[in-house]
């Protein structure tokens, strides 16, 4: 927070700010360093990924004081952008006509979708992120994958081995545990799979990053969801059958170029 205070504070005269969380300190240091007498730009924009207060997927509680803060620095933005105007509902209500939908942004092409199937008779599929336990939690898929008399190979890229390592030696070969790679790297990795996992997606509280990647690789995604799995769907996908693979809608929205005219178009107050 006192960092980006002091960095804007040699800083003057510019249009449109936009501020970018997670982390939610970046939004405090900006509210911090913006007063009456120093706007430092005519509008800013507090781009909020993800809730602060109102995050339902955190694994810890925020003390309550923390509530003032997320008013106070809300109070002196003019714009609050959010992923998915449902997002709404885990901001206070006060601030809700202050907030605008504008999705986060991708370049699309920079991974080359492989053409047809690269399937070679032993299904290759995986997942990169981390898990949530009972929220974004693979422990059913996998106990349903120990139960499979057939082959396959399952890679994750992920730190969150508390919930997947009782599996490896059940599933021994088949399932490849990797360390996070960067993204420039990982994406083509993606695009050589069959198809692709996520784990616990839901529409109303959480924004589909994960799954705009997937979508770029170009390959079927399977979405398990928190709800329950159902058997019938993973069969399929290792048979080749990606009929009920997950779609995202409206994927242009997601496009760089559209996104940076969103924000461009707050300058006139939209």
């Amino acid at each position: 927070m006192f960092m980006v205070r002091k960095a804007l504070l040699q800083e003057s005269g510019y249009d449109l700010l936009i501020s970018i969380a997670v982390p939610y300190p970046v939004h405090w240091g900006v509210a911090l360093a913006r007063t009456s007498r120093r706007r430092i730009a005519t509008i800013w924009a507090a781009d909020c990924g993800d809730p602060y207060m109102g995050n339902r997927l955190d694994r810890f509680r925020k003390p309550p004081y923390f509530a003032v803060v997320e008013k106070w620095f809300m109070r002196k933005c003019d714009f609050i952008s959010i992923t998915r105007k449902e997002f709404k509902v885990n901001y206070y209500p006060e601030f809700h006509s202050r907030m605008v939908e504008i999705p986060q942004g991708f370049r699309f092409g920079e991974v080359k979708a492989p053409s047809g199937s690269c399937r070679n008779g032993i299904p290759r599929f995986a997942f990169a992120g981390s898990f949530i336990r009972d929220k974004r939690d693979p422990r059913q898929f996998l106990a349903f994958l120990t139960s499979l008399d057939r082959d396959f190979r399952f890679t994750l890229f992920t730190r969150s081995i508390e919930l997947v390592e009782s599996f490896v030696p059940l599933l021994k070969e088949k399932m490849d545990l990797r360390d996070y790679i960067p993204r420039e790297e990982l994406l083509p990795q993606l695009a050589e799979m069959d198809f692709l996992v996520n784990f616990g997606y839901d529409p109303f509280l959480q924004s589909p990053s994960k799954l705009i990647d997937y979508a770029l690789t170009g390959r079927p995604v399977l979405n398990i969801s928190a709800d329950g799995l159902c058997p019938s769907v993973v069969v399929e996908f290792l048979n080749g059958d990606y009929t009920h693979g997950f779609k995202i809608p409206d994927l242009e929205n997601y496009r760089i170029e559209k996104v940076c005219g969103s924000f461009l178009k707050l300058l006139n107050g939209k």
